[in-house]
């Protein structure tokens, strides 16, 4: 019918301005095509914890430490094996120079003519040979502590060797650690002035030391002989009651 020719006409021109309607307008083109692409969906992918690596490894942290040399001291003299070393070159030390001093004791006008020429000179000469059990190491330090220190009084430094090294070696506490110091800091000076002030004289300095020496020397000269002696017995008293 002529009814159908013209919707077939129609319909046909429509199809062939499809094409170029498409290229004008895009919003056609989507319209015609039989299926719709689906929007991509964007996946969120949950962020997991942080995982620490001590938890993936299975092993434990490590603490983190300073830098600074004082940090890596400290932590040198926590360590056990470096106490109980110390502890053990304490210990024989102590033994080292009680047998010097007791050696010194004997022999120490024939050492100490060894140290005229200087100490370094002793060492270093091959053909001089101490008179000291310990043999010249021995002869120096006796020489040092006894003679230029604080003469007799010096003992207290093998005491103190002594409890230090069976506190770091063993973990003894013969005596409380502090109060030994303390105590051994106040009875060396102490005994190595007033053995001075007995012992008069360069001559003696082995039983007072240079130390005692040169403080006698010095409290003689302020407070005069009798008042030196008083000073020295009031030291004394206020020590006691206050200990």
């Amino acid at each position: 019918t002529r009814a159908g020719d013209l919707f077939l006409i129609s319909y046909f021109a429509e199809f062939l301005q499809t094409p170029s309607m498409a290229k004008k307008n895009p919003e056609i083109s989507n319209r015609n095509t039989f299926k719709e692409e689906p929007e991509e969906k964007e996946v969120k992918k949950e962020k997991k914890p942080h995982e620490d690596r001590s938890q993936r490894t299975g092993k434990a942290p490590k603490k983190r430490t300073g830098g600074s040399p004082f940090a890596s001291l400290i932590r040198l003299f926590k360590d056990e094996k470096f106490q109980r070393i110390t502890g053990l070159f304490f210990l024989l030390f102590a033994f080292y120079l009680s047998v010097a001093f007791i050696s010194y004791a004997l022999s120490w006008k024939q050492d100490d003519n060894l140290f005229s020429s200087g100490i370094l000179n002793v060492l270093g000469n091959n053909d001089v040979a101490a008179e000291n059990w310990m043999g010249k190491f021995g002869a120096i330090f006796s020489y040092l502590f006894i003679k230029k220190w604080f003469g007799w009084a010096s003992i207290l430094f093998i005491f103190l060797f002594l409890i230090s090294g069976l506190k770091l070696f063993v973990n003894a506490s013969l005596l409380p650690i502090g109060k030994s110091f303390r105590y051994s800091f106040f009875a060396l000076i102490w005994i190595s002035t007033s053995t001075a002030f007995l012992f008069t004289g360069e001559d003696m300095l082995i039983y007072g030391g240079t130390f005692g020496f040169e403080a006698n020397q010095w409290l003689c000269n302020v407070l005069g002989k009798p008042g030196t002696g008083i000073f020295l017995f009031f030291i004394l008293m206020v020590f006691l009651i206050v200990a």
